[in-house]
């Protein structure tokens, strides 16, 4: 299916396929994605292939005034625009802000919390903590990448369940501060596991093919000029007028990778660049 269109971008993993289209006109956008997709589906048809229409969603990303509702036609049913979905385990929003995605895992992890809590005075800190890391600390980094760049109002939620989990490990006070519990746990916040991500991101895109598409648009100093400078091997943030670019996983990271020391940054595998780091 990925090559069944020339004008969309594919995405498919498992049974999940996405089609992405831009244009600067939206009439334009919808007639031509509504075009393309009943082209789509005839091959699909072709190849004894088939969507389940009742499952597919249309979702518009703009920074423009957005009209009252849209939709397309497919097959002669009408797909009408959704604000929100679920995308391989993360609740995509049309804003692109990760309120509902935040909102969504904040309840799953208070449940985990409230477990947690039950356990205060039946395991010791150390079974506390691995409880911990089983169930909440994997809903803070399932795609973090993507989601870490929420505003801090948004993530003030989980910075408080995570303290609050953080606390019942060490047995502390309901209004103790956590700052040394952190440290003495070896337990990164909300904040810095975004930043270890994205640092992380960085270092796989040099080191390995997975992000071909990112790494073409890392730059160093070094690429602009040829004298010795200091910062020679740093990289270079690309000229962006949005502010969600800037809080972007990609922008983020280069900011974080610039702080590394070069021999950090010179790891020689992802497991020691972690450990280090």
């Amino acid at each position: 299916m990925i090559n069944c269109s020339i004008v969309f971008f594919l995405s498919q993993f498992a049974d999940d396929s996405t089609a992405t289209y831009s244009d600067l006109n939206l009439d334009q956008a919808l007639l031509k994605a509504e075009t393309e997709f009943n082209r789509v589906l005839e091959w699909l048809a072709a190849n004894k292939l088939i969507i389940n229409l009742n499952k597919t969603h249309l979702m518009l990303f703009t920074n423009r005034k957005r009209p009252q509702s849209i939709s397309i036609t497919a097959n002669g049913q009408i797909i009408n625009e959704v604000t929100e979905t679920k995308f391989l385990g993360v609740i995509l929003d049309n804003k692109l802000n990760w309120n509902a995605h935040i909102n969504y895992i904040s309840k799953k992890i208070s449940k985990s919390v409230s477990i947690l809590k039950m356990l205060k005075f039946t395991f010791p800190s150390n079974i506390l903590k691995s409880l911990y890391h089983s169930l909440i600390y994997p809903y803070y980094t399932y795609c973090n990448l993507v989601w870490g760049c929420a505003s801090n109002i948004h993530l003030e939620t989980l910075v408080k369940l995570q303290k609050k989990a953080v606390r019942i490990i060490c047995k502390a006070g309901y209004y103790d501060h956590t700052e040394s519990l952190f440290n003495n746990l070896k337990l990164l916040q909300v904040n810095e596991i975004y930043d270890f991500n994205c640092a992380k991101f960085i270092y796989q895109c040099y080191n390995s093919n997975t992000y071909v598409y990112f790494k073409a648009k890392l730059l160093t100093n070094s690429s602009f000029h040829n004298y010795e400078t200091r910062n020679k091997n740093s990289l270079r943030k690309p000229h962006v007028r949005l502010q969600k670019f800037m809080n972007s996983f990609l922008n983020n990271g280069i900011v974080m990778w610039n702080k590394l020391h070069d021999s950090i940054k010179e790891s020689p595998t992802t497991l020691s660049f972690k450990t280090i780091v």
